[in-house]
């Protein structure tokens, strides 16, 4: 009897292992903007609701031939599984390494993809919210700062700036070009727009887009180490530059496609009688943040809840139609 006993379980553990590198991406991108990690040294949020869904991560910043641990953690079953991801995050490449709830790999690429499902046989459970991190263990990981890095000061536009230049971004809307001094020790800088936070750059300049003519803003930017996020930094304003021609049409629609609602708070539909072969969503400063196939959709909807508040631009594409929509995520 033990004999019989011990074959079902070997036939078990190599059935087990014929599957594991789970890629289906069914779930859709969750969280659904590219994390940049920061190297910390010390576990880094993913997502803190993640689910074993054939969900899929894009991760970022990562350091080629560093040590990585990805962990999961929910109330059933977790199967996570790391592939390579291609430089525009468009899709992946070769899998690097496959287990259930934790693993380690070494980054050969800047930029992975994480996929989760509930097991090894890529099933797949839509619930259970998964606190999801990312760590890197290599040496020089380890932090060494013991402050946050000071604030920038001198900027571009100038505090105070009225009749700001604008010029037309790809997506017809009206964009200014702003820049900074660099914090010493600062490995990126935080960007805030109106009180919402664009996302983060390791450069000392950016184009922000989605702007109107005749507009007052206001902006900050906040340093960062490994240590942390400066705070306390200043806001600054300006007001952009009148309209010329008064008339002029921001963006050019062939009303194939609506989104709606708009503003929007967890979901945004697409409304079109063609079919929809990809969806992207961009920031204000030129991120993309979600990427879906048409086939990965769910009812024409993307799921915009892990979105800061703020301006959007969600493209749509179908065969040789493309639109671009600017809404904004209350």
């Amino acid at each position: 009897m033990k004999k019989i006993t011990f074959l079902l379980l070997t036939c078990l553990a190599m059935t087990t292992w014929s599957y594991g590198q789970c890629t289906t991406t069914t779930g859709g991108a969750y969280p659904s903007n590219v994390v940049n990690i920061l190297n910390l040294g010390t576990p880094e949020t993913i997502a803190a609701d993640n689910w074993p869904n054939a969900e899929f991560s894009g991760i970022g910043n990562l350091i080629v031939g560093n040590t990585y641990t990805i962990t999961g953690t929910n109330t059933t079953s977790l199967y996570i599984t790391v592939a390579e991801a291609l430089p525009d995050f468009s899709n992946f490449g070769t899998v690097i390494t496959h287990g259930a709830s934790s693993v380690s790999f070494t980054a050969t690429t800047t930029g992975i993809y994480v996929f989760w499902h509930l097991d090894a046989a890529c099933n797949t459970q839509a619930s259970d919210n998964t606190a999801t991190t990312i760590q890197c263990t290599s040496a020089s990981c380890t932090c060494t700062e013991t402050a946050v890095p000071a604030c920038t000061t001198a900027i571009a536009p100038v505090d105070g700036e009225l009749n700001t230049a604008t010029s037309t971004a790809t997506d017809g809307s009206r964009q200014v070009a702003f820049s900074w001094d660099a914090s010493p020790g600062a490995i990126s800088y935080e960007i805030v727009l109106d009180g919402n936070v664009l996302g983060s750059t390791p450069n000392t300049n950016v184009n922000i887009f989605g702007l109107d003519y005749s507009t007052a803003y206001t902006w900050s930017v906040n340093p960062i180490n490994c240590f942390g996020t400066a705070t306390g930094c200043p806001t600054w304003s300006f007001t952009t530059e009148a309209d010329p021609g008064l008339s002029t049409q921001e963006f050019t629609l062939n009303n194939q496609f609506k989104v709606y609602p708009n503003p929007a708070n967890n979901v945004i539909n697409i409304k079109t009688d063609l079919t929809i072969d990809a969806v992207e969503v961009y920031n204000q400063i030129g991120q993309r943040v979600i990427t879906i196939k048409g086939e990965n959709l769910t009812d024409s909807s993307v799921n915009i809840q892990d979105l800061n508040k703020g301006v959007y631009f969600i493209k749509v594409m179908s065969a040789d139609k493309t639109q671009t929509i600017k809404f904004i995520k209350e």
